[in-house]
């Protein structure tokens, strides 16, 4: 694969949690991921720009900037929510190709966003 040149955007709202939670139902317990992840990631297809969908593989690294309402949440269990929404929205062929990861929680009650860097190395 060639040379590829930063991505750059922004998804306004608040990420939920990645982590499982523990759920009872008929066949016993199980982790079930819940409806939160599932939104966020709608609303992260949303937002993403048509020209970041490029199914990127090979090398790549990312910064993310998470801007949270509050420190309520653990910024690692939000960022894995992140990188299954960069490969759910086809900006990523696959999140493993994430070698080098650079992640930034800030604190932002008004206005909670993911600023998302990517690129090739």
């Amino acid at each position: 694969m060639g040379f590829i040149k930063m991505i750059e955007f922004t998804v306004n709202g608040d990420i939920p949690s990645i982590k499982n939670t523990l759920r009872v139902g008929k066949g016993g317990v199980f982790f079930h991921r819940g409806d939160g992840v599932r939104k966020y990631k709608k609303l992260f297809l949303a937002q993403c720009p048509v020209w970041a969908k490029q199914n990127l593989a090979g090398k790549l690294a990312v910064e993310l900037k998470i801007y949270k309402k509050d420190n309520r949440k653990d910024g690692c269990n939000l960022s894995g929510t992140v990188y299954d929404a960069l490969q759910f929205s086809g900006v990523i062929k696959n999140d493993r190709s994430l070698v080098e990861r650079h992640e930034f929680d800030y604190i932002d009650k008004g206005n909670p966003r993911l600023e998302v860097k990517l690129w090739g190395i």
